[in-house]
C-alpha cells in the first residue's frame, strides 16, 4: 500500500519541533524489486523543504515480517523496527536514537486505503516507563498522478 506518491498532513509532531505540518513522501520498488526505499521531505510555510527521511523497508517471507531502518538527513537518529499485519494494520516495533536520545517505539499503519493511510508513533526515552502517545500522528493521501 506505501508505493507511490504521498500527501502529508501532521495532526501531532515532537514537542518543539521546527519540521513543517506538510511533507510529500516518495516510494518505489529498489533492488530488484526485493525491498521499499521511502523518502519524506517536510515543507515549512513557503513551501521549503525543511526536513528529509528516509526508509528502507524489506520483506522476509519465511518470517512473515518487514524489516525497517529509518534515518534522517543531518540530524543524528536512526529506528530499527519490525513491522507485521495484525487485525488489518501494519504494526511496528523498535528501538534506535534521536537528539532526544536512546529510544524504544511502537506505530501502526491504519486505516489504509488504495488512496490513504495514516500512522501514528508511540515513543519512549526511559526503556518504556513512560511514552509519549502519540509522538507522531499524520495522514497520507495519494498524490494524483501527473496529466
Amino acid at each position: 500500500f506505501l508505493l507511490g506518491e504521498w500527501e502529508i498532513a501532521m495532526f501531532v509532531m515532537p514537542e518543539g519541533t521546527t519540521v513543517g505540518r506538510r511533507a510529500i513522501s516518495q516510494v518505489h520498488r529498489i533492488l530488484d524489486g526485493t525491498a521499499l526505499f521511502d523518502e519524506i521531505r517536510h515543507l515549512d510555510e513557503a513551501g521549503q523543504v525543511n526536513f528529509r527521511g528516509a526508509s528502507f523497508r524489506t520483506y522476509v517471507p519465511d518470517s512473515d515480517v518487514w524489516y525497517v531502518v529509518w534515518m534522517m538527513a543531518n540530524v543524528e537518529g536512526y529506528s530499527a523496527l519490525r513491522a507485521e499485519v495484525v487485525d488489518g494494520e501494519v504494526r511496528t516495533t523498535g528501538q534506535g536514537r534521536d537528539p532526544g536520545g536512546e529510544l524504544i517505539e511502537h506505530g501502526r499503519y491504519h486505516d489504509i486505503s488504495a488512496d490513504g493511510y495514516s500512522f501514528t508513533l508511540d515513543r519512549s526515552y526511559d526503556g518504556g516507563k513512560t511514552w509519549m502517545r502519540p509522538f507522531v500522528s499524520f495522514r497520507a493521501t495519494r498524490r494524483a498522478a501527473a496529466k
